[in-house]
């Protein structure tokens, strides 16, 4: 009851004090701002009210490491492919992405009670000392982060844990798993290696189209942003838009590598091309195992214009026919010396000094009927996150797998995307909702993830720089590749 009365009291008092302050307000309000309020009203953002990441908790249950060592082994940052660490901040820096990636690490020390511990390792040295620690069974890495064609390679010597033994705590349906390439890479239901928003490199490697302002002012290009939007953007506009875009800027007489194109290409450009048009060279049946379609009648007449165009004399810069490299050919495209220019979007900060403004596209549709703009993913400088069988751990590990993605989600992918790649790295808000298109489907090959033991991307990759026969070549090494194709799957299912 004295409770009950105190309360009472405090509650007219509180009244009594708002109707006080709402009168003195209005009394001074002369449609004049008071001299003092600049320091009376203030746009801080209560603490019950600060943005939802903060709050956010992930649906998992920590459990207590004991103040024990979390291992992740991953690569260390390498050229302009991968140029970011995906895991390791040992400190805050003022740097978006180094500090975002340690607010995350911060949160999984804290939740877990324990200290990670990252193995930044050599590209060329991680593949063996994966193999050293699952050989001697130490447990010393719980976790690994690398790329696609890496993940292959130890999966094909049983080397890594079925990710679905962590289903009944990891959320892979959640938005923070790339659920799309686990799809892509099952086999006949299983996965051994996961993409998710812990794998900035993911987003970092796909396929896209340049293609530099002023050449198109000065060429009186439309407006290659509505293209997109109108659904209109497709390989043919694109062939069109650069037949007539060649000028002999050295005055040789002869086309060389001092001249201004079309296009600026490699040999790699085959893939975001063909990806972006619809096309797969192996496909999954309802069993979800998976079967060749190299000869496939609309798979090959796609490749053959791909090739013609990459060998079109007078408006493509094929890279390869020059040996320039992938640095090189960036550069020819920042010094205005072509319109377009294909490469992943690891190739964005490349282009940061560019004088001339530049725009970003997704990968053109075979034709306007094509539903979606469609990219696809590089495996050698892209990253997912597996576990080797060396970790018998299951509830913990499974339980950090879902948090590191989770908290990567919230505090990592906008960082990633929304100021970097979208703002920092685009030179327009056009080209940050062009990877709203770019990023909204994306596929991975089987064609690709197999590319250690099946040849076909190094087969079409020899057509693509040398205008060679692309439907011979397919069919004379189809039986080829369908046998190393089944010992592929063999082996990830059932060890060689």
């Amino acid at each position: 009851m004295l409770h009950s009365n105190f309360r009472r009291v405090m509650a007219i008092l509180l009244c009594l004090l708002m109707m006080s302050s709402a009168l003195i307000a209005c009394a001074k309000d002369s449609g004049q701002p008071s001299a003092t309020t600049p320091a009376a009203v203030t746009t801080a953002v209560p603490d019950e009210t600060e943005p939802a990441e903060t709050k956010l908790t992930s649906s998992v249950t920590p459990i207590d490491m004991g103040n024990n060592e979390l291992s992740i082994i991953t690569r260390a940052p390498y050229a302009y492919m991968y140029p970011y660490h995906e895991i390791l901040a040992e400190e805050t820096t003022g740097d978006l992405l180094n500090d975002a990636i340690r607010k995350r690490n911060m949160i999984i020390e804290d939740r877990y009670n324990c200290t990670l511990v990252v193995h930044a390792t050599d590209k060329d040295d991680i593949v063996n000392m994966v193999n050293q620690e699952v050989l001697s069974n130490n447990g010393e890495f719980d976790i690994i982060v690398s790329s696609v064609k890496h993940n292959v390679t130890w999966a094909q010597q049983q080397y890594l844990v079925e990710m679905h033994e962590y289903d009944d705590i990891v959320q892979f349906e959640q938005p923070w798993w790339m659920g799309h390439i686990m799809d892509a890479t099952s086999l006949s239901g299983k996965n051994f290696f996961c993409p998710s928003d812990v794998n900035i490199a993911a987003f970092h490697a796909i396929g896209i189209t340049y293609f530099n302002k002023k050449v198109a002012e000065e060429n009186k290009i439309e407006n290659l942003y509505d293209l997109v939007r109108e659904g209109k953007w497709t390989f043919d506009k694109m062939n069109t838009l650069c037949t007539d875009i060649y000028s002999d800027l050295n005055g040789s007489q002869s086309i060389d590598a001092e001249d201004a194109f079309g296009m600026a290409l490699n040999s790699y450009s085959w893939q975001p091309l063909f990806y972006g048009g619809g096309g797969l060279m192996i496909v999954k049946n309802a069993d979800d195992v998976p079967e060749l379609v190299s000869t496939k009648e609309s798979t090959i007449n796609y490749l053959e214009k791909l090739v013609n165009f990459a060998n079109a004399s007078g408006y493509v810069f094929n890279a390869n026919h020059y040996g320039y490299g992938g640095t090189q050919l960036a550069e020819k495209f920042r010094d205005g010396q072509s319109l377009f220019y294909i490469e992943a979007s690891y190739s964005l900060p490349n282009l940061r000094n560019m004088e001339v403004d530049f725009g970003v596209l997704p990968m053109p549709k075979a034709s306007e009927a094509q539903e979606d703009y469609i990219s696809s993913i590089h495996i050698d400088h892209s990253s997912a996150m597996s576990v080797p069988v060396s970790n018998f751990d299951f509830e913990l590990t499974a339980s950090l797998l879902e948090d590191m993605a989770f908290y990567s989600y919230h505090n990592i992918r906008p960082v990633f995307i929304e100021q970097m790649i979208k703002t920092r790295d685009s030179r327009d808000a056009d080209s940050g909702e062009m990877f709203d298109y770019i990023y909204e489907h994306v596929v991975l090959d089987l064609a690709l993830v197999f590319s250690n033991k099946i040849g076909i991307d190094g087969d079409v990759r020899d057509c693509f720089n040398n205008g060679g026969q692309i439907a011979s070549t397919m069919a004379m090494n189809f039986n080829v590749y369908s046998k190393l194709l089944e010992r592929s799957v063999k082996a990830m299912l059932e060890g060689s």
